[in-house]
């Protein structure tokens, strides 16, 4: 009864001039929205290294800001030929969030998939931790619940690891969530807890 304003029909049944007053304010974050900032989450690893010295201008020093994704999988090419592992997460990151920004959800896993790869060729844990909070979020929206656990489980237990409370506590709800979708309500109440 908390959400419901008298009204002239005192009635309980929400209508139209039914105002919740706790919504009013809401600026309610849209999926996109919330994957772009994720993806943004991921760590950024500095400058990209060069693997030679500075020559002409070539797809791997295009700006990775305003390249489309054709340029960057042409700059993403150059980096693995140069065995830039560096360059080759910088472009990856750039693909992913382009994709994301462009709803490619479904390109989007494929493109994180290989940035998780890139980070544990490089021992990077921090990069690792943000690329398994991504993919679960990704995994859950394309409704794949099952791999939206197993990677939000690996990213719990890794968090716990690094002491990152909050994204152990966002993987936790994303973790319920799929669990939940699984029909495994019991494990989902545990990791809402």
């Amino acid at each position: 009864l908390a959400g419901f304003m008298a009204d002239d029909d005192d009635d309980l049944i929400y209508d139209e001039d039914d105002e919740d007053e706790d919504e009013a304010g809401d600026d309610e974050e849209s999926p996109q929205d919330f994957l772009a900032r994720m993806a943004q989450a991921i760590p950024d690893e500095g400058p990209p290294v060069a693997s030679e010295p500075p020559g002409p201008p070539s797809p791997a020093a295009i700006n990775l800001e305003s390249a489309d994704i054709g340029q960057l999988r042409a700059a993403l090419g150059q980096a693995r030929q140069a065995e830039d592992v560096a360059r080759e997460i910088h472009v990856l990151k750039a693909i992913g969030q382009r994709q994301i920004d462009q709803h490619m959800e479904n390109e989007a896993l494929a493109t994180y998939g290989e940035l998780l790869s890139a980070y544990e060729s490089q021992d990077n844990r921090r990069g690792t931790l943000a690329t398994l909070d991504m993919l679960s979020v990704l995994m859950a929206r394309t409704f794949n619940f099952q791999a939206a656990a197993m990677h939000a489980a690996r990213g719990v237990n890794l968090a716990e690891e690094l002491g990152d409370d909050d994204t152990r506590m966002q993987l936790h709800i994303t973790l319920g969530d799929s669990r939940q979708q699984l029909g495994e309500s019991e494990l989902a109440a545990a990791d809402y807890s």
